[in-house]
Order: C-alpha cells, then sequence, then structure tokens
C-alpha cells in the first residue's frame, strides 16, 4: 500500500501518543514503514495548502484581524534532525533545541472564530537600530502585493525575551499602543497549544528537513478539520480528540478485547 494524504492526516487525527511513522505502518494493514518514510521525504505538502483549506469555510468580517506569532516545536531530544538549532521557548520559559515557525492566524472577532491561514519556518532575527526599537520599521511580506506593507514593532519582554507585533496601520508610530491593541493575539496562542497537543505538530522524529516540513502542513491541515467540526458541534478541539479514546472504552466495555476473569 502506499501512503498518501489522506492517510498520513488520519493518522495524526486518530492517533493519541505516538505520531511516529513505524506506529503508522503498524496500524494499517499492507502499509510498510518505509512507503511512510518515503511519503514524508518525497512529498511537497506547501502552506498554500492550509490557506486553500482554511479559505473554504473562512468568514470575513470587517473586524476581523490577521494575526502572525512565532511558536517552537520542541525537538529537545533530537540529535540530527535538520533545521534544529537553539531558541527560545514561551512554552518551555527557556532556550530549547526546536524548529521555529511562524504562524498566521485569522481571527472573526464578531463570531468569535478564528483560522490558520499560514505559516513560514523561522529565519534569524534581523539586526533593529536604537530608533526603530522605539518606533517600529516597515517591512514587506513575501508573496504580498508589492504595494503592501506593514509596521513591525520589537518588544522586549524580559530580559531573554522578545516579542514581535505586526499592523497594517501604518500610522502607528508607539510600541506601548500596539502592544495593547495586539490583545486579541491570544487566539493564535490557543492555535499553537491545540495543534501541539491534537495532532502530533512536535512528535515528528525524521531527520530531513523536507520531512518535517511535511508533518508540520499535515498537522495544521488536520487542525483545521477538526477546529470546523468542533465549531459545528460547539465542542472544543480536546473534546473531540479525547472522544476517541471514549468510545474506544464504550467498545471495550461491550466487547473486551480482553476480557476479565
Amino acid at each position: 500500500m502506499k501512503t498518501t494524504r489522506q492517510i498520513y492526516c488520519q493518522y495524526l487525527l486518530s492517533s493519541q501518543i505516538n505520531y511516529t511513522c513505524t506506529n503508522l505502518a503498524d496500524h494499517v494493514d499492507n502499509l510498510d514503514h518505509n512507503s511512510v518514510y518515503r511519503y514524508l521525504k518525497n512529498e511537497k505538502l506547501t502552506p498554500r495548502l492550509v490557506w486553500e483549506k482554511a479559505r473554504q469555510t473562512l468568514e470575513q468580517t470587517a473586524d476581523g484581524y490577521i494575526i502572525f506569532d512565532d511558536t517552537v516545536a520542541d525537538k529537545s531530544h533530537s540529535h540530527e534532525i535538520e533545521g534544529v538549532r537553539r531558541q527560545y521557548s514561551g512554552n518551555v520559559g527557556g532556550v530549547v533545541k526546536g524548529i521555529g515557525i511562524v504562524t498566521c492566524v485569522y481571527y472573526n472577532a464578531s463570531a468569535d472564530r478564528f483560522w490558520v491561514i499560514d505559516y513560514r519556518i523561522f529565519d534569524p532575527d534581523r539586526e533593529w537600530t536604537a530608533a526603530e526599537e522605539q518606533t517600529g520599521k516597515t517591512v514587506k511580506l513575501k508573496g504580498f502585493a508589492g504595494a503592501t506593507r506593514l509596521k513591525l514593532f520589537r518588544v522586549a519582554v524580559s530580559t531573554n525575551r522578545t516579542e514581535y507585533l505586526g499592523t497594517n496601520e501604518m500610522t502607528q508610530s508607539d510600541v506601548d499602543a500596539a502592544q495593547k491593541e495586539s490583545g486579541h493575539r491570544w487566539k493564535i496562542e490557543q492555535f499553537h497549544r491545540e495543534a501541539k497537543q491534537t495532532t502530533g505538530l512536535e512528535r515528528c522524529q525524521c531527520r530531513l528537513n523536507r520531512s518535517q516540513r511535511n508533518h508540520i502542513a499535515a498537522a495544521m491541515l488536520v487542525w483545521l478539520s477538526v477546529k470546523e467540526l468542533a465549531d459545528k458541534t460547539k465542542k472544543t478541539v480536546y473534546q473531540l480528540k479525547q472522544g476517541l479514546l471514549s468510545d474506544y472504552l464504550i467498545q471495550q466495555m461491550r466487547n473486551p478485547t480482553i476480557a476479565f476473569s
């Protein structure tokens, strides 16, 4: 059997703890673990797939927000995974080995719904002048229309932690005001937490950079599917994921695989 995007994404959605290629092969008839490795190595899942999936259900509104933030896929126990470097993780509260990911979330404030719509693997920081530290700098986003510009602010949260705030309000020239307006960004932090805890986003153990990128893309596609169902059923992503275990327990109580005697 050949590994497909459907099979791999379904695995990330269904598995609870183990997200390795070998574990997937062990739970699908006639699927060899080498097929899973080859899929992650040779496939090319791009960020555009995330947008194409999100746009099918995304509800735009006049008071919507486009929010950017970064997260770290923790690879603390890795030794030979490509793309891993030491960087600050807010989740851990210190420097860890991991893969940095910059994500973009659209937040519909009226409906209180949000979608991940894009992401990029993190690049090293650029230098900031003293003036830019206070008033922000104008930046252009790769892939956006030529005239599109954003104002970017660098905020020192502590002596060893820096955050970045971006806005299309080009008249904004005060870092404190920009920081206050950014209160809606907790939605993107919620996305980071849910994706890591329910899709295995940071659990891939493959060494190749392309394999890691494909896994990250698949995890985001899975989160979009689960989040859409969660919104429709008025449940949380966690309730849906844990419901799989509940269904398993119900089945085992009715017809146990191993009966107590």
